[in-house]
C-alpha cells in the first residue's frame, strides 16, 4: 500500500482555513475510486471534496490529537489497497510524516496569517516528481506539487531564471528542445512574471520533449535569489545546470555540462552576447536548425567582428586550448554554470539579501571557500545571450552586493544564514 498525504499551504507554510475550488477539484480527481481517511469530526466539512472516493472516518480525541490506535488499525485493514490518502487533520501530518510514501501539496502563491504550518520539505529526503502551476481567471495562483522519496532517474535539472521576458524565454525553450540529449528536466525559476508568460509556457509545453516545472513567486521586486532557492528545492536530480531565460543554448550545451561534470568541482561557462537587432531577428527555425550559432549567418544578420566570436566556432582541441589559456577566472556565472546538489545544499543556496549584480559570484565564492573549485568551460558550453534592458540595476544594489561579497571573501564564509534554510527555520 502506498500511503499519500493531501495537503495545502501558503508560501510562508501556513495551512489555510479555506481551500480554493480549483484545489478541491484537483483533489477530487486524484482520489476518484480510491480510499481517503479523514477525521470523523471533519467529515461534514470534507465529504463533498471527495465525491467519488471511499471515505473512511477515524476518531480523534478531545485534545485534537490523532487517535493513533484507530488510524493504525484502519491502515492495517487497508494494506491491500493500491494507494490510501490521508487528509483533513494537521496533527496527522506530523504523526505519520515518516510513513508517507508520497505528498500531494497544493502551494498557494501568497502569504497568509495563521498559526498552523506545514513542515518545510527536506530536499535531502523528498524529491519533487512534478509541479503544475494553475492560474485561475479570478487571479488565484497555486501549484499542485507531488513529492516522492525516490529520485527522478534523470541526468540533470536545468534551472532557467526569468521575469517578464516571454519572447526571449520561448526562444530559449526551443534551444533546449534542440539539445542532443533530453535526459533532463527543466525548471523555470520565475520571479513574478505576468500571466502572458504562463500562457506561453502552457501552450509550448506539449511540444517539448522534456518535463517542465514552472516555479513562480509573486512580483515583489528583484528576488532572483529567492526564486533560485525555490527552484533548487524543486529539483529532482543530483546535478543542476543553471542558465537564464534569455540565453539560447547550443545543441550540445547540456551534453557538455554532463560530460565535464566532476566531483569536488563546479563548471563555469560564459555567453556570447548578441545585439538587440539580431536577438529579435532569430526565429524558432533558426534555433532548431542551429543557424543562430553560425558566425556567417549572424554577421549577415548584423553581428560585428570580434575575438569573442571564437566561442561560436570552438570545438575539440580549439575549445580545450582557449579554456586553458584564457585569463578569465572560472567563477560561478548564473547564465552558464553547473554543480552537484549536495554541494549547493551545503552552502545553503543563494543569499536572499542580494539584489542585482554579482549575486551569482557570491554563491560561487562560498563554494570556493568550501573547497569546491571552478572548472573552466566557457569555450565548450556555448549559449547566445539575447539583449534586453536592465531596469532593476541600481548603484545601491551593486554596492550592497559588493559589501556582502567582501565579507564572504574576508571571513571565508561557506554557508549563508540567508539562503534556503533561514535562521528562524
Amino acid at each position: 500500500m502506498k500511503l499519500s498525504l493531501l495537503a495545502i499551504a501558503a508560501e510562508n507554510h501556513v495551512i489555510p482555513q479555506k481551500i480554493f475550488a480549483g484545489v478541491r477539484a484537483y483533489w477530487a480527481d486524484l482520489t476518484a475510486q480510491k480510499t481517503v481517511i479523514i477525521s470523523a469530526e471533519s467529515y461534514e466539512e470534507w465529504k463533498e471534496t471527495f465525491p467519488s472516493a471511499h471515505i473512511v472516518k477515524v476518531l480523534q480525541d478531545e485534545k485534537g490529537k490523532t487517535g493513533l490506535t484507530s488510524i493504525e488499525n484502519t491502515l492495517k485493514k487497508l494494506k491491500e489497497e493500491e494507494e490510501v490518502f490521508i487528509c483533513g487533520n494537521p496533527c496527522w501530518i506530523e504523526n505519520y510524516w515518516e510513513q508517507y510514501d508520497c505528498i500531494y501539496l497544493s502551494r498557494i502563491h501568497t502569504e497568509i496569517a495563521g498559526g498552523t504550518c506545514f513542515p518545510v520539505i527536506d530536499r535531502k529526503i523528498w524529491c519533487e516528481r512534478s509541479r503544475k502551476l494553475v492560474w485561475e481567471n479570478n487571479g488565484n495562483r497555486f501549484s499542485n506539487i507531488i513529492y516522492q522519496r525516490e529520485s527522478l532517474g534523470l541526468a540533470a535539472s536545468v534551472v532557467l531564471s526569468t521575469c517578464n521576458q516571454r519572447a526571449w524565454l520561448e526562444k530559449t525553450l526551443w534551444g533546449y528542445e534542440a539539445q542532443t540529449t533530453h535526459n533532463f528536466e527543466l525548471i523555470i525559476a520565475d520571479d513574478g512574471s505576468r500571466k502572458d508568460t504562463y500562457d506561453m509556457i502552457e501552450a509550448i509545453r506539449p511540444q517539448l520533449s522534456f518535463p517542465i516545472k514552472h516555479v513562480w513567486q509573486e512580483d515583489k521586486g528583484f528576488r532572483k535569489c529567492d526564486i533560485l532557492n525555490k527552484a533548487i528545492l524543486a529539483s529532482g536530480t543530483a546535478y543542476l545546470i543553471f542558465s537564464d531565460g534569455d540565453c539560447i543554448p547550443r545543441k550540445d550545451f547540456v551534453a557538455v555540462h554532463l560530460k565535464k561534470q566532476e566531483r569536488g568541482r563546479f563548471l563555469s561557462g560564459g555567453y556570447h552576447k548578441l545585439p538587440k537587432m539580431v536577438s529579435e531577428y532569430i526565429t524558432k527555425e533558426d534555433i532548431i536548425s542551429g543557424r543562430c550559432f553560425d558566425v556567417a549567418w549572424l554577421k549577415a544578420a548584423g553581428m560585428k567582428n570580434s575575438f569573442k566570436n571564437n566561442k561560436l566556432t570552438s570545438f575539440g582541441f580549439k575549445a580545450w586550448l582557449l579554456n586553458t589559456v584564457t585569463t578569465t577566472k572560472p567563477t560561478w556565472n548564473g547564465h552558464n554554470a553547473s554543480g552537484w546538489l549536495t554541494d549547493i545544499l551545503a552552502t545553503n543556496g543563494f543569499d536572499e539579501r542580494m539584489q542585482y549584480g554579482g549575486q551569482d559570484r557570491e554563491f560561487g565564492e562560498r563554494l570556493e571557500n568550501s573547497g569546491i573549485h571552478g572548472k573552466q568551460i566557457r569555450y565548450s558550453a556555448i549559449c547566445v545571450h539575447l539583449d534586453h534592458a536592465r531596469g532593476y540595476k541600481t548603484t545601491e544594489s551593486i554596492q550592497k552586493n559588493l559589501n556582502i561579497r567582501k565579507h564572504t571573501r574576508q571571513e571565508k564564509i561557506k554557508k549563508t544564514p540567508y539562503g534556503i534554510q533561514k535562521m528562524s527555520d
